[in-house]
């Protein structure tokens, strides 16, 4: 599977990363936090640090013995 199939498996709307800081970039959700005021928002990624995050799901599914199944961020 690659970088591309990945970013395929994620709903992807315009946003900003709580990752790299980017924003106005193409970003998935990955959870929500409720603030003590009782905000809620969401915590988005983008593509690139999507991948970056997946690759270290992979990397720890290998660490472990376990099998990676791409697309779980999030839940």
């Amino acid at each position: 599977m690659d970088d591309e199939d990945i970013t395929r498996l994620y709903l992807w709307a315009t946003g900003s990363c709580f990752r790299c800081a980017r924003s106005r970039v193409e970003t998935t959700s990955l959870n929500q936090i409720d603030t003590p005021a009782g905000v809620r928002y969401d915590v988005r990624a983008c593509r690139a640090c999507v991948i970056d995050l997946e690759y270290e799901r992979m990397r720890r599914a290998d660490r472990l013995g376990t099998r990676y199944v791409p697309g779980g961020l999030g839940s």
